[in-house]
């Protein structure tokens, strides 16, 4: 009896005893923080990028910087995860930048020689729009040039497919002369829109006869 008596107390303080207790279910670890701010937004910062990257070569098609450093300036702030995508980017932000650079010094210096006859204070200004960006600045400047022309008394169209130089347009009685030649794509935009402007002055000039 006594022997079971002791048996049953030293059960007892097994059963209480901290190190024989029963412990708690193993619970799974705690899953990483996400980030939704990347990861969740992966899908659609690629399809960002990706009309990013159409506008950029269209830009560069068209010879707009402005735009072409838009689109450099927007890729730049896509955020990836992956880092194929941020690679992607990258390089993607450095061509279109390159490019734009490029097409800007080549602009300035088209400009620079077409407005010759102009005042050096009105040049600068339209240099300075065209470094800056401005998509319209070869038919602003364009436009410029021939007001000035026409208001010095040099009233001529210019040499382009379809009007040759040495020749007189019927409709205007304008001479035309020859412009020079150049493959830059500001080239035949130049020139139509000076002719475009002198044909307008010389108009209002005979209606005003």
């Amino acid at each position: 009896m006594r022997q079971t008596e002791l048996l049953a107390a030293v059960l007892a303080a097994a059963a209480l005893s901290p190190s024989c207790r029963q412990q708690p279910a193993p619970q799974p670890p705690a899953s990483a923080p996400t980030r939704p701010e990347v990861t969740d937004n992966e899908p659609k910062a690629l399809s960002r990028l990706v009309e990013l990257e159409a506008e950029g070569r269209r830009a560069i098609a068209a010879q707009e910087h402005g735009r072409l450093l838009k689109a450099a300036e927007a890729l730049a702030q896509l955020r990836f995860a992956s880092p194929q995508n941020v690679s992607r980017r990258d390089e993607l932000a450095a061509e279109f930048g390159r490019q734009a650079r490029a097409i800007r010094d080549a602009l300035h210096r088209f400009l620079f020689a077409e407005l010759k006859a102009m005042p050096a204070t009105e040049r600068k200004a339209l240099l300075d729009r065209a470094d800056a960006g401005d998509a319209g600045v070869v038919e602003r400047a364009a436009g410029a040039l021939a007001g000035r022309e026409f208001a010095a008394g040099r009233r001529y169209l210019r040499a382009v497919p379809g009007l040759r130089a040495g020749t007189v347009e019927a409709a205007t009685g304008l001479p035309v002369r020859y412009a020079g030649r150049s493959k830059l794509a500001w080239k035949g935009r130049f020139d139509e829109t000076f002719n475009a402007r002198m044909r307008e002055l010389a108009r209002a000039g005979a209606a005003a006869k």
